[in-house]
C-alpha cells in the first residue's frame, strides 16, 4: 500500500445516509492493515476540514446534502481530497456532471466491496504520485 498524502495513515470519510453502507465500507477499509478506520457522517460537518481527508466517498442522493453539493463544498474547503460518488440511481448524465465537478470516480450501487477498495487504492496512489511532483 502506498504512503498517504499527509504522512499518516490515509483518512477516508464515508458520507452516506444509509448506516449499513457506511458500516460495511468502514469495516472493509479498516480491515486492510494500512487503512485508517474512517469516521461515518450523515452530512459533512465543518470539523471534517480540520485535518484534511485524503478521500471522500459519498452517496449522490441524501436528505440534507447531496453528493453534488458535497463536491462543490470539498472543492472550496478541501481541494486536495479526492471524491468518489456512489449512487443507485446512476445515469450517464449524473456521472458526467459529477466528473465535471471534480469527482475522481463514480461507483454504481449495488457495488462489490473489492471494487470500492480498488478505487480507493488507485486514488490514494494517484495522490501520492501527484505529491511527489
Amino acid at each position: 500500500m502506498s504512503q498517504p498524502l499527509y504522512g499518516e495513515r490515509p483518512r477516508v470519510l464515508i458520507v452516506d445516509d444509509e448506516k449499513f453502507i457506511r458500516d460495511i465500507l468502514a469495516d472493509f477499509l479498516a480491515w486492510k492493515d494500512t487503512w485508517y478506520a474512517p469516521r461515518r457522517w450523515r452530512r459533512l460537518p465543518d470539523r471534517a476540514y480540520g485535518r484534511p481527508y485524503d478521500m471522500v466517498i459519498s452517496d449522490l442522493k441524501m436528505p440534507r446534502m447531496g453528493g453534488i453539493e458535497l463536491l462543490d463544498a470539498i472543492a472550496t474547503k478541501a481541494p486536495n481530497a479526492l471524491t468518489v460518488i456512489m449512487t443507485g440511481f446512476g445515469t450517464v448524465e449524473t456521472a458526467i456532471d459529477a466528473m465535471k465537478r471534480g469527482a475522481y470516480d463514480y461507483i454504481l450501487k449495488p457495488f462489490k466491496v473489492e471494487e470500492v477498495i480498488h478505487v480507493v487504492q488507485r486514488g490514494l496512489e494517484k495522490q501520492r504520485l501527484s505529491a511527489r511532483i
